[in-house]
């Protein structure tokens, strides 16, 4: 667990591991954004140490490897699936890029963020982003696509007269069986 000192009397803790948070934060993260932990995988996690209403996790930022889940900073929820990109501005703001839009997370000039607060959640938002689209389930969808094109082709040889019903069904089912 880290702790970065602010221009404010609160400082910013940071973690990268689930046991490095302590339960009552934990309990916020998981009522407040529905986290299921054992479905998301933490990259990171920050939040504010100071207390508002008795709410140790009033302001955070949390980085999964499906989503980029945000209080304080007007974005609620960012799912990896809509993202396009990542970047970080001069003023170091980190800013997720999606469907059209630019949604900065947090940045220097926003609660007196650290720069290393800023380094680190961009560095690992972009390992998760960058994972999350080199997916395994990207590439069964180009399997998909080419056992079409087996069956595509399968059907003009049986049109054409190269395959009878009986070669073609059989061929068929053993582009089937394998998707």
């Amino acid at each position: 667990m880290k702790r970065y000192k602010t221009l404010m009397t609160n400082a910013i803790i940071g973690v990268e591991k689930l046991e490095d948070i302590p339960a009552n934060v934990m309990d916020i993260f998981i009522s407040e954004t529905l986290i299921d932990f054992k479905k998301e995988n933490l990259i990171c996690a920050l939040w504010s140490e100071k207390t508002f209403l008795l709410k140790p996790a009033s302001s955070y930022v949390i980085v999964t490897d499906l989503r980029i889940i945000s209080k304080a900073h007007n974005l609620e929820q960012n799912y990896w699936d809509s993202v396009t990109g990542i970047e970080k501005n001069i003023f170091l703001d980190t800013i997720v890029l999606s469907a059209g839009n630019k949604t900065k997370i947090y940045g220097a000039y926003v609660g007196s963020t650290p720069k290393e607060v800023l380094e680190l959640t961009f560095k690992q938002a972009n390992i998760a982003f960058n994972n999350h689209k080199i997916k395994p389930d990207m590439v069964s969808n180009s399997s998909t696509d080419e056992n079409i094109h087996k069956l595509e082709k399968l059907k003009s040889l049986l049109d054409s007269g190269v395959l009878n019903q009986e070669e073609f069904n059989e061929k068929k089912k053993s582009i089937l069986d394998n998707i």
